[in-house]
């Protein structure tokens, strides 16, 4: 049996004979949005939204920052006002959606899963 190595100087790697060599760093670190903004989070280094509308509506157009693979939830933290994702809406890493989606009056969640060029939603919660 091949012998193992984990090394973590540059994240994850593992190594045995011919094996794997993974160079990837995995977070599950989180960005804060509410009505002001931003409409196009980045998560690069996130793997949870935290949408806060107790105040007004949160209109997301996309993400920014995702890599192929990347799975990320983006959860609406008040049961007050809509969170909206916009289909298509011509930002760089768009939500492919057969339309906008709302989810309104009620906490949720959406997960997305990025496909190195659109953000693929599943869906939770209420939806309008």
């Amino acid at each position: 049996m091949p012998k193992v190595t984990v090394n973590n100087a540059k994240g994850l790697v593992q190594e045995g004979g011919g094996g794997l060599a993974v160079k990837t760093r995995m977070t599950m670190g989180h960005v804060d949005v509410s009505a002001t903004g931003p409409s196009s989070p980045n998560v690069t280094q996130a793997g949870i939204v935290f949408a806060d509308t107790s105040s007004n509506n949160v209109t997301l157009g996309g993400l920014v920052g995702g890599i192929k693979g990347q799975v990320v939830h983006i959860v609406k933290t008040s049961a007050s006002n809509n969170l909206v994702l916009e289909n298509s809406e011509g930002d760089a890493q768009n939500f492919l959606l057969a339309g906008d989606t709302t989810m309104n009056s009620v906490p949720g969640m959406f997960t997305c899963i990025y496909d190195g060029t659109n953000w693929q939603v599943l869906v939770s919660g209420d939806l309008s």
